[in-house]
């Protein structure tokens, strides 16, 4: 019995060893904090090489555009249209009889305007051969010119009222009337447009009017496409409504894709540099008046001095203080310092 007992106890101390030995074995180094690490191997950091690049800066709106030339005829006369002589799409030159109204409405009195012409021009015609040969004075000739011209400037005007002409040579965009119509006085019978131009009206705040000049390039995106333009023109006050400048942009449309209404983005370019280095704005450390970056110098971080130029959304043009090819830490700048070993996990 007492061999049992001491056999029991001499195998509880053997099992407590056994596990004491393993959990002394299990047993890892404490882990290594932020100093160890730059002491021992360098804080690990990422870098980017320097290269040059272009450099773009652009402002982008969103404005509805319309042909770069757009007229409409109203409506001056109250009467049935009788005949139109084009469909909306169709390209007419300017002159051409779009819309007619019946000749006969009694207020316009065509016939008469018409007769009166015919009637002052055989007048002039046989006062020239009297004057021709010597029949009549110059005066008497004179004075029948001017009642023809007179004829004839109201035979126009009345006619303009019935044969309703194109203002300018465009495409016709808007025709809200069908034959059978009495259009309401004062309101559009067409609308003509000149789109192998477009034209954006653009508001402006006054803190970027300053970087748009005229003619800077400009473009505009539709459904995937890309159209190129230019500034044609900025206005010299703001308007005291919308607190803004207008700018008005010309989009070319010479495929004719672009059609008067619609809305879509402008850009306008304001500064275009082919050949600088810039780097994003977050890894510029500002000290006082002055801005500096750090970069690799063989393991070591190495803080260096930069003078700034312009913006360019997250990125900021470098005039001086850093070289194509040098190796930028390209992360980690609150814990670097001048002088701290780094170790490269990749190159960008």
């Amino acid at each position: 019995m007492l061999n049992f007992v001491f056999n029991k106890q001499f195998i509880l101390i053997i099992t407590f060893f056994v596990l004491l030995n393993s959990c002394m074995k299990q047993k890892t180094e404490p882990p290594k904090n932020i100093e160890q690490i730059k002491a021992e191997e360098g804080l690990p950091v990422e870098i980017k090489v320097i290269q040059k690049s272009e450099f773009k800066k652009e402002l982008t709106f969103y404005s509805t555009i319309y042909g770069i030339n757009e007229a409409f005829e109203p409506v001056k006369i109250s009467d049935r249209i009788i005949k139109i002589n084009t469909n909306i799409g169709d390209y007419v030159k300017e002159g051409q009889i779009l819309i007619q109204f019946p000749k006969d409405n009694p207020t316009l009195q065509y016939e008469q305007a018409k007769s009166a012409l015919d009637i002052a021009e055989k007048t002039l015609n046989r006062m020239k051969e009297l004057l021709a040969a010597g029949e009549i004075s110059q005066q008497n000739y004179d004075n029948t010119l001017t009642q023809y011209q007179i004829a004839k400037r109201n035979f126009e005007s009345i006619d303009q009222l019935v044969n309703v002409r194109a203002p300018i040579s465009g495409t016709v965009i808007s025709l809200p009337y069908r034959v059978g119509d009495v259009p309401k006085h004062d309101t559009k019978l067409f609308t003509i447009a000149q789109t192998n131009k477009m034209l954006a009206k653009v508001k402006v705040s006054d803190s970027e009017i300053g970087y748009i000049k005229k003619g800077a390039p400009a473009y505009a995106k539709w459904n995937g496409q890309t159209f190129n333009g230019r500034v044609k023109d900025i206005s010299l006050s703001i308007d005291p409504e919308t607190k803004s400048f207008r700018v008005d942009v010309e989009i070319d449309n010479s495929k004719n894709v672009l059609k008067s209404g619609m809305t879509l983005d402008i850009s306008i370019k304001t500064e275009n540099k082919p050949n600088i280095i810039s780097i994003e704005r977050n890894l510029i450390l500002k000290e006082g008046n002055k801005n500096y970056v750090f970069v690799d110098n063989n393991g070591i971080a190495k803080k260096k001095e930069v003078s700034l130029g312009s913006d360019f959304g997250i990125f900021t043009e470098i005039l001086s203080g850093l070289d194509e090819g040098e190796k930028l830490i390209n992360c980690c700048t609150t814990f670097l310092e001048d002088g701290m070993k780094i170790k490269v996990i990749n190159n960008k």
